[in-house]
This record gives C-alpha cells, sequence and structure tokens, in this order.
C-alpha cells in the first residue's frame, strides 16, 4: 500500500503536497541549492534524513554523569564519523557539551573546529542548554543565546541560523522574537499543544494526527502543513517547523524490532540483532506516507536522535540504497542533511506556508509550579544579576572594576538552568540535588556578590556629606524610572544608638522602622536591619540617604503612614486573639481581612472606594492532584479536585501582628493544618500595592493554589511571560487552564475603567474562571510521571505576590508592565559613612520616559571593550519612539542584534537621543569610540 501511495505521489509533481503549488518547478535560487545538495532536478518530493542527539544537561541523571556514561562518547563516537565518512552530518543543540568537550579534550581542539566549519558539524539553537521559553526571566534566556553563540563564533568560527528545541513543553509566542535579535530565522520544535506525547493516531487525519480541538496542533492539521511562520506578537517572524511524530521519528530507521525508543541511552545500537539495515526501505516509506500530508512543499523532515542516541553509521549508505532503489518509482529523493540544510530548501517556498502567531500552550502545566523554589532563587538570581550590571556600569564609570567575572559565572549558571528540564523542576531527585539546587544559588550568590562590592565601590566615592548626619545609606534603582519604594539596609553604630531619624537630601524625615535589632544592655541599639522608604530614587541611578543619631525618633515628614485596624463587632481592639477582623489601610488601597472567612480578605478596595475582590480572597485551595511533575491530573484523565480551602474554615487559622510602624504594617495568618499555611499581607508607605507572602508545605497527591476572587467577571486575561504579553482565553484544551507568567497578569474592564494586577516574584501558572476568579499555583507534591521521575516535594516555599489597581482602560494605559516590574525588582541599600565624594548624591545614568517600555539590562559589553549595552523591552503590539537620557556624553548610539554588534547608528551622543523601538527588544550599543 505504502508504495501505492507513494507512486501515485509521484505521477502528480503539481499536486505531490496536495495543496496547489507545493510542488511547482523550484525557483533558480532553490534550483542551485538542490543541486549543492545533490538533488535530481526531476525529484517530486525530498526527504532529509536529520541526525543528531537530544543530549539533555541533567534529567534522569546529573550534568556530570550524563558526562561520564554518555555524552562523550556520544560526541567522540560523532566527530569519529565525520572524519571518516565524507559527505555526513551531524547537529548539536547544546553548546554546554560542546564546550565541556573542548575543555577537556585540548587535542581534539583542531579536528572539531575543522569539522564545524566545513559543515559537517552544525551547531542548531546556539544557546547554552536547549531552553525553556515560558518560564526563563528575560535576561536569562538572552544571555543563555548570547553566551552560546559567541562561544561557537570564537571556538568554532560559526554562527547558528536555526534553533532547536524539540523538548520544550510549549514555547511562548514571543520565542520568534529572542531568535529574531540574534538572526536566527528558523526553529524546529517537537511539541505544541493539542497532542499527547507522541500524536494521537485517527484514521482520515493528515498524517494520522488526531489533535484537541481548539489547539495549535490542529490547526497546523488543518492547514495540512508541519511548517509554517510564525510571527510574534511584536511582528518578528521564524520559519517554524514541527515535528508531529517526535524529534526521534527516525530513530525506528533500521531497528528490527519495534521499542526504538530506547535508542539512546548513551549506548551503541549500531550492530545485530538491534538493527537490520533489510528494513530501511520500508521503514523510511512508512515515514514519507505519514510526513508528506502535512507539507505544502516538496520538502519532508525525518529527525534521527532520541536523547543520548549513537548516530547511524550507515546512515550515508541507508540513503544512497533509497535512492538506488525507490526514487525511480516514487520520485521521492532521500539527503542525509541537517535542519539548516531542509529549512534552506522550504524557505524557497514561503509564499505556500501558513502564518500564524502560534500560542504553543499549554503542552504540560504541572511544572509551572513543580519545584517551585528553583523558580523563586532563579528570579531572584536574574534580578540580583541585572542589579549588579547596574551598579558595575555605574561604579565602573567612577573608577571602580566592572566584576566582570563574577557576573559571567553568575549568567553562566543561570543559562545552565534554563534547561528545559532544569527550570521545570522534572529531573530527579539527584540531579535536584546535585545540579539544579546547587546552580541556581551560585547564580544568586555571583550577582549578590558582584552587587555587593560594586555598591561598596560607589558608596566609597558618593558624597554624602549631609550636615548632622552620622551616617549614610546609599540606595540604588536599577530601573529605568525613578522610584520611590521600601527598602532595607544593615546598620552599625558604635557607640550604639537609641534611635535613629533616616533624611532625605532636604533634610525631611522618612518613614523608617526596625525589622531586627541586637541591643546593649540599656536598651540601645548596636546593630540592626532597617526598613525605610526611599522616596524618589533616580532611573538607573543612585540616591543618598543621612541617617542621625536622636534619643527618640522624629515622625516622619509629608507622609500618610499605613494604618493597621483590629476592630471585633466593629469596635477597635488591641488584643489580636480578640480580633475578628482587621484592616490595613495606605494612601492608595485598603485590605480587610475577618475571622469568619476563614482569615481571608473580604475586601480590597482603592482609596476612592472601588472593589477589587468580589469575595474571600487570599484564599489557599487544596486540590488532590493525581498528575505528576509535567501534568495536573486532568491533563492525563484522572483527577484534579478542590479538597481543602483556607477560607472554608476547616483548621482554625490565627492572627498575628508583624510590623505597625511608619514605613509597613502586616499580619500574619498561621493555619496549622497538613500544610502549615502562613499568609503574610503588607502595605507600604507611600506604595499603590499590597505585598503578599503565602508559605506552605504541600501534602502528597495536590497542588495549592491562592485563590483571589476579583468582580471581572468576563473581562480580558492577560499574562506577561518573556519578552511578550499575551491575551489569554479562560479555557483552552483542559479544564482548569493554567497559564504560565513570568512577571504578572492582569485582569479587569475597560468601561468603567478597572482592574487589579497581581505581579509575581517567581514563575508559576494562573487559570482564571469566568466570573473573575484568579487560581495562582503556589506549589506541588504529586505522583511518579509515566514521562519522568516523580514530583516529591517536601520544602516549604514562600510565594511572594503584589497586587495592585489598574485604573486606566488597559494594563499598557496605567504602565503596570513598570508598577509590577518595581514589585519584584526590588531597590538595594548598602550603609556608608557621612563624607565626602566626586559622585553627586543623587544621580540618574540612564532613563526612560516612555511608560510602555522598561529597562532590561545596562551592562558592559560582552567584548570587554569600553562600550556600553542598554537593552529595553517594549511592553505592547505597536512600535514606540522612546526618549532616553543618559550619563554617558560622548559615547555614540548604535542599535545593536542580541550579539551586541552594533548595526544601525542611532544618535552621534547618548546624553540624550530618541529611538524607534519596532520590537519588543531592542539593545543599544553606547560606543566610546564610534566605529
Amino acid at each position: 500500500m505504502i508504495g501505492l501511495v507513494l507512486t501515485a505521489l509521484a505521477g502528480c509533481a503539481g499536486c505531490a503536497s496536495g495543496h496547489g503549488e507545493g510542488g511547482a518547478s523550484p525557483a533558480p535560487d532553490e534550483t542551485a541549492l538542490r543541486e549543492s545538495l545533490g538533488i535530481p532536478a526531476d525529484a517530486v518530493q525530498v526527504v532529509v534524513l536529520s541526525q543528531s542527539s537530544h543530549l539533555d544537561l541533567n534529567f534522569l541523571d546529573t550534568f556530570d554523569g550524563y558526562w561520564e556514561k554518555a555524552v562523550r562518547d556520544v560526541l567522540r563516537a560523532s566527530f569519529a564519523i565525520l572524519d571518516e565518512q565524507p559527505g555526513y552530518r551531524y547537529s548539536v543543540a547544546e553548546v554546554a557539551w560542546l564546550r565541556r568537550y573542548w575543555d577537556e579534550h585540548p587535542e581534539s581542539r583542531d579536528s572539531v573546529r575543522r569539522l564545524a566549519s566545513s559543515g559537517a558539524l552544525h551547531v542548531v539553537g546556539g544557546g547554552l542548554s536547549s531552553p525553556d521559553s515560558l518560564l526563563p526571566g528575560d535576561e536569562s534566556l538572552i544571555r543563555d543565546f548570547l553566551l552560546g553563540i559567541r562561544w561557537t563564533q570564537e571556538h568554532l568560527g560559526v554562527t547558528p541560523r536555526a534553533a532547536w528545541v524539540p523538548d520544550s513543553f510549549g514555547h511562548a509566542p514571543s520565542l520568534p522574537s529572542i531568535l529574531e535579535h540574534f538572526h536566527v530565522g528558523a526553529v524546529g520544535l517537537a511539541r505544541v499543544d493539542g497532542v499527547e506525547v507522541f500524536a494521537k493516531a485517527g484514521p482520515g487525519k493528515p498524517g494520522g494526527i488526531d489533535p484537541f480541538p481548539g489547539s495549535t496542533a490542529e490547526t497546523l492539521a488543518g492547514e495540512g502543513s508541519a511548517d509554517w511562520i510564525w510571527r510574534a506578537p511584536d511582528g518578528a517572524e521564524a520559519l517554524a517547523h514541527w515535528m508531529p511524530f517526535g524529534y526521534m521519528q527516525g530513530d525506528d530507521l533500521d531497528f528490527s524490532f519495534p521499542w526504538f525508543g530506547v535508542a539512546g541511552f548513551g549506548v551503541d545500537w549500531n550492530r545485530p540483532p538491534f538493527i537490520d539495515p533489510g528494513v530501511v526501505p520500508e521503514h523510511l516509506a512508512s515515514h514519507v506516507a505519514r510526513l508528506a500530508p502535512l507539507s505544502r512543499t516538496p520538502y519532508l523532515f525525518l529527525p534521527i536522535g532520541i536523547d543520548f542516541s549513537w548516530p547511524k553509521r550507515e546512515l550515508l549508505a541507508y540513503v544512497k540504497r533509497w535512492n538506488d532503489e525507490r526514487y525511480a518509482a516514487t520520485g521521492v529523493w532521500a539527503i542525509a542533511a541537517t535542519f539548516d540544510d531542509y529549512v534552506a530548501l522550504v524557505n524557497g517556498r514561503r509564499r505556500d506556508l501558513p502564518v500564524l502567531e502560534a500560542d504553543a500552550s499549554p503542552y504540560f502545566m504541572g511544572f509551572y509550579a513543580t519545584h517551585p523554589d528553583l523558580k523563586g532563587t532563579l528570579r531572584r538570581a536574574t534580578e540580583a544579576l541585572v542589579a549588579a550590571e547596574v551598579a558595575g556600569v555605574i561604579a565602573a564609570a567612577t573608577g571602580s572594576p566592572y566584576p566582570a567575572d563574577l557576573l559571567d559565572h553568575g549568567w553562566d549558571r543561570s543559562a545552565f538552568m534554563n534547561h528545559h528540564d532544569a527550570i521545570t523542576g522534572t529531573s530527579t531527585q539527584e540531579a535536584l540535588a546535585t545540579d539544579l539546587r546547587p546552580w541556581s544559588a551560585d547564580a544568586l550568590a555571583s550577582g549578590e556578590a558582584a552587587l555587593a562590592g560594586s555598591l561598596d565601590a560607589l558608596a566609597a566615592t558618593v558624597d554624602t556629606a549631609t550636615p548632622g548626619a552620622d551616617a549614610a545609606v546609599l540606595v540604588l534603582n536599577p530601573s529605568g524610572r525613578a522610584r520611590t519604594d521600601l527598602t532595607e539596609v544593615d546598620l552599625a553604630f558604635d557607640p550604639p544608638t537609641a534611635a535613629i531619624d533616616v533624611l532625605d537630601e532636604q533634610g525631611r524625615v522618612l518613614p523608617s522602622q526596625w525589622l531586627t535589632t541586637e541591643r546593649v544592655a540599656d536598651g540601645r541599639v548596636s546593630r540592626g536591619r532597617l526598613l525605610f522608604l526611599a522616596r524618589d530614587v533616580p532611573s538607573a541611578g543612585t540616591a543618598a540617604f543621612a541617617v542621625r543619631r536622636v534619643e527618640t525618633a522624629s515622625p516622619p515628614a509629608d507622609s500618610a503612614s499605613p494604618v493597621l485596624t483590629l476592630t471585633r463587632g466593629g469596635r477597635p481592639v488591641d488584643d489580636p486573639s480578640a480580633a475578628d477582623a482587621v484592616t490595613l489601610a495606605n494612601a492608595a488601597l485598603s485590605i480587610t481581612l475577618t475571622k469568619a472567612a476563614g482569615w481571608c480578605a473580604t475586601a480590597l478596595t482603592t482609596a476612592d472606594g472601588r472593589a477589587l475582590f468580589a469575595g474571600p480572597s487570599l484564599d489557599v485551595v487544596g486540590y488532590f492532584d493525581a498528575g505528576g511533575a509535567y501534568r495536573i491530573g486532568s491533563e492525563v484523565g484522572r483527577d484534579f479536585a478542590e479538597r481543602t480551602s483556607v477560607c472554608g474554615g476547616q483548621t482554625p487559622t490565627t492572627l498575628a501582628v508583624r510590623e505597625r510602624g511608619p514605613a509597613r504594617v502586616s499580619v500574619a495568618f498561621v493555619t496549622p493544618d497538613e500544610a502549615a499555611i502562613e499568609r503574610v499581607v503588607s502595605l507600604g508607605a507611600e506604595l499603590d500595592r499590597a505585598d503578599l507572602a503565602i508559605t506552605a508545605t504541600p501534602p502528597f497527591a495536590s497542588t495549592l493554589v491562592v485563590r483571589l476572587r476579583t468582580p471581572f467577571a468576563g473581562s480580558t486575561l492577560t499574562t506577561r511571560i518573556p519578552f511578550t504579553e499575551v491575551e489569554r482565553p479562560r479555557h483552552k484544551l483542559f479544564e482548569p487552564t493554567f497559564w504560565p507568567v513570568t512577571g504578572w497578569v492582569d485582569v479587569g474592564r475597560d468601561e468603567p475603567a478597572l482592574g487589579v494586577w497581581v505581579a509575581n516574584q517567581g514563575t508559576t501558572g494562573v487559570s482564571a474562571t469566568d466570573d473573575g476568579t484568579l487560581d495562582v499555583m503556589l506549589t506541588r507534591d504529586t505522583y511518579w510521571d509515566a514521562l519522568g521521575p516523580p514530583n516529591h516535594e517536601d520544602l516549604p516555599y514562600t510565594l511572594r505576590l503584589s497586587v495592585g489597581a489598574r485604573r486606566g482602560a488597559s494594563w499598557r494605559e496605567d504602565r503596570v508592565a513598570s508598577r509590577a516590574l518595581d514589585a519584584y525588582r526590588p531597590l538595594v541599600a548598602v550603609a556608608t559613612g557621612a563624607h565626602a565624594g566626586p559622585v553627586p548624591a543623587r544621580r540618574s545614568w540612564l532613563a526612560i520616559e516612555e511608560p510602555d517600555v522598561t529597562l532590561s539590562a545596562l551592562k558592559a559589553a560582552q567584548d570587554g571593550s569600553a562600550d556600553r549595552i542598554v537593552r529595553v523591552i517594549r511592553h505592547g503590539r505597536e512600535p514606540v519612539v522612546a526618549h532616553v537620557a543618559s550619563a554617558f556624553a560622548g559615547f555614540a548610539v548604535w542599535k545593536a542584534d542580541g550579539l551586541e554588534v552594533a548595526a544601525e547608528p542611532v544618535a552621534a551622543d547618548a546624553s540624550s537621543f530618541t529611538v524607534t523601538l519596532d520590537r519588543s527588544i531592542t539593545t543599544l550599543r553606547l560606543v566610546a569610540d564610534a566605529p
């Protein structure tokens, strides 16, 4: 039957793909490409057999374990085959492994470089890892590709032009934007929403695919095309190829038994009884028959290379045999080539491909909250590294060394953590303990050390000689706009002091309070950690605040301090144990929590009385979850059902007042049930958000969510993920549908303009119901998953959220992107003496005026030059003209790519300029000596 199908296809050159012009005569440039690949001019179809090996950094084993047991031998064998067989092609996606081979085998460097420069060895993707694109922070993803591609350029002399992310569990709609920024024009992926791990069989369906209704897979199957032009929300495009039958589809090419999924594991299977070359023609014919209905062009792609698989030694012979025996009858020509070659062929037929703004999620949903400590630590590491670069650039401008080594190490660890089995938390317990938790902690420690060193150096040069000051605090604002926010600093006093005042540059007392103190016998403070309101800290800059020793702390000037009120039956009480309600209020918000609702929030209102909550909120709901590390129970046809609720009052909850000062008020609620839940609610002086910290240890077979009930039924739901914001439907494929969120989620209405935004200081998943209820994933502990290791999580985790009111008709109009960024990119403070210095007490080094543009990075150029790199993010779909002011007078401004290569002049002087932001990501190079 297969032979008859292929013969019929061969007899219809114009309808080879079943889509009109798909089999028409190739364009002249395509003709030349076909000739260079040895494809006959009359070939109706071409199947590209692409040999690679998917090399996880860690998953079922550790990085070192995989190296010793599999990767080193796989690479050695691959390089040997490339040396021995001219015309063989092999692809590697994970540059971290090439780098390790390079470092440990210096005797092979010339050979590896020669293989790469000749085209025998291809690098696809170019990142240090094969990254997940849904969960990492923006800069962490950028650095993954920056470090990986720069390494291939410097050591191998090649620049990847196609990406390879076959195993990521869904993909961000902004992935084409990221790739375009690195001149990567294509991407290969195997997992899109709408199919099982392996595609469901469906008689009569294109290629036998039976996808879920309403999915990306259904759209592509309906289009009859596994290739499409993937357009990002900002207009960036990439040629995308979906491997509907897995990235190891062709591994069975010569296998004599059906379980070819064991082809990997670092074992050389290239011998009988495992292989039987005699089955190759029929197996290849079967693959061609499956792929043909999903191609609008004459080109078919057959990937070969499951995890840690050895290359097929006889691949060239298999291809020759097919062409010798089957080409004349079928018109199908086979070539052993690379994904890059396939992309080049299909690019000549772009006019035949559908253009989709694909949102290839949800593929799996459980991993959004699996081992959440990894996600939270990595997010903090990213923010620390970003802040350290800002501090390092400022300090370097005043004569201090830039902490390049610490920063490079931190970003390197961060890039390793982007791996799709790392930040997702889907590796084994051994990998978690040996690699993932140490790597993420190392990234954080590197960022904090670099930040502390630069701040200390900078503090010594800033003019803090305020009259009457006994000490000073220097505050860094790493954001691109001026900010007023709370910050913390450690102070020491010798001799001890009774109290202190913190003053701004006009000598006004700022709200402050001690968080912790060490006191001497008479009660005076010898050291402590202070919380205070740092007002009007300049953008990407610093401000110095004076510290004055006093006998009694002065009341803050010109400040409406937050208020905490305990009541019982509506009347004020002093004893928290006697209260049945507590209200926290400041100039922007008021939040009330009541004992009758299990100490959940019964009201969150704006200063003018507009309601942001419609029912008991800040609830912690426990779902019985029969899923695993990757998927919640409902995704696998099992239970995912509500079991417990704090607001339901199954377990008594106690109230404690944590803070009651002029800078911040906070209360804590402890529910000593199986999950040992603690919820802390805080309001700060002059802030327009409420900060929440929810800590819990998940019981076995459960997922915990934080529930917020809003009044915005049927309103828009917008989520922030790397480099884009996406308006999401309430339901897609599953009930409930959880969406990944790496920054914030906004829900609200346009008329009258009101909404609520929730910023997340980690990475998690959010679902929304039609009545306006938001469920934010907190943590999970679930069954063993058939796809991999069990998700056993017996550690408490603290999810930090911030909630604010959106008053504009849209999140863009009300600067939600900038306001949410403030919630998870903290101001950083360091104590210093009161002294004269050459740097002004208050200075901005970079300012961006537009409300829908945020600063992503201000750093030294990666090449070690005196140039500076500025990266900004444009929020929303439309181009923006940004006005930028900086302290880098004399630097020329150029638009650059993700590799920091200057490409287009913008302004002769960086002190004040405008730049058009055509895409969501814009990198600028401030050039000390114009090129």
